[in-house]
């Protein structure tokens, strides 16, 4: 009976073990926010889009652009100049970008027009 139960559980590790290293979190996080985004409060602007294997936003405001990487850890989030961390967080229902600091922001494109 211990042998049973001892290998029912290297087993169960050992797939958890393997979907941890094989699942690209960054791609499952990150890939619904491809699109583009206008602000609610302003004109400012986000791109987010795929980079090769990764992924980059582009935001637009008054007419200067700033391009940052992507990362998942928790949550989304890019790092700004002077090494701030800024958060995403996405509302599905309303299509909703919030950047935590930074503002809300709406989709105006869909995200097929950034499929590979």
């Amino acid at each position: 009976m211990f042998w049973i139960c001892a290998g029912i559980l290297l087993t169960f590790t050992a797939v958890l073990g393997a979907f941890h290293l094989f699942y690209n979190y960054e791609y499952h996080k990150i890939r619904p926010l491809c699109g583009t985004w206008h602000s609610t409060l302003d004109d400012s602007r986000l791109i987010i889009e795929p980079c090769g294997d990764k992924f980059r936003i582009t935001i637009t405001r008054r007419g200067t652009s700033d391009t940052r990487a992507l990362y998942y850890k928790d949550c989304v989030y890019y790092t700004a100049y002077g090494g701030r961390r800024i958060d995403l967080f996405y509302t599905p229902p309303a299509d909703a970008l919030l950047l935590v600091p930074g503002g809300a922001f709406k989709r105006i494109s869909n995200l097929k027009d950034y499929e590979q």
